[in-house]
């Protein structure tokens, strides 16, 4: 069990990681319950800091569990929140995935904030090019553009889609990729110019084996 600083257990599931001005901002999901449940109430977005990767320091809830007027009210959740800061805007954008117990609302949530503590103030949620969007991430490439990964059309196809350049809305830019290979989780960095993704299969709690791809460009050809 990993504990912060002031020693209590940290409670930030399906992680997102933004590094700002040498520190680290560690996003996640807050579970109730000594185990993994995915009927377990999930009360907001929690965010924990740190220099060292090793002391984590509690910042609070960043994004409250219900926000009234939005479709972020019980019964839909948010999960795999990830943040990116925007230079453009000098906005901290928050994408997230916002679902039901059955994942058939299956859409993509933002939030914005002033700062990378928060508070985030939630903006609504789409499908992104009107597709389902369930395990997503939020990647910015070198050249200033970012893009929502996630998994699609029932899990069964990865889909990339371009956003606009204050990182809020999808810009209509799309592609599709993995089809019929049910892979989900997605995780991409940068190298040398090089694009990588890595996922997992589609396999519910059930270990499997990580998969990676290589490509010149986010849009791909993903190999």
């Amino acid at each position: 069990v990993m504990l912060d600083t002031a020693g209590k257990p940290i409670n930030a599931h399906w992680a997102g990681m933004l590094n700002y001005h040498g520190v680290y901002y560690w996003f996640g999901g807050i579970m109730k319950g000594k185990t993994v449940n995915q009927h377990a109430p999930l009360p907001g977005t929690s965010c924990y800091s740190s220099r060292d990767l090793y002391h984590w320091k509690n910042e609070g809830i960043v994004l409250p569990p219900v926000v009234n007027g939005t479709d972020l009210v019980s019964p839909r959740f948010s999960e795999r929140c990830k943040v990116i800061y925007n230079a453009r805007t000098r906005k901290f954008v928050m994408w997230m995935h916002v679902d039901t117990l059955d994942y058939q609302y299956a859409r993509a949530g933002v939030a914005v904030s002033d700062a990378p503590t928060g508070p985030y103030h939630y903006l609504g949620s789409v499908r992104p090019n009107d597709s389902m969007c369930r395990d997503m991430t939020f990647f910015e490439a070198h050249n200033s553009k970012a893009y929502l990964i996630f998994a699609s059309e029932d899990n069964q196809t990865m889909h990339i889609a371009e956003l606009t350049d204050d990182y809020l809305k999808p810009n209509g830019v799309m592609v599709r990729i993995f089809i019929g290979q049910y892979r989900e989780a997605p995780a991409a960095f940068e190298d040398n110019g090089r694009y990588f993704l890595i996922n997992s299969k589609c396999s519910d709690w059930a270990p499997n084996a990580a998969l990676y791809a290589v490509a010149p460009s986010v849009l791909g050809p993903w190999t």
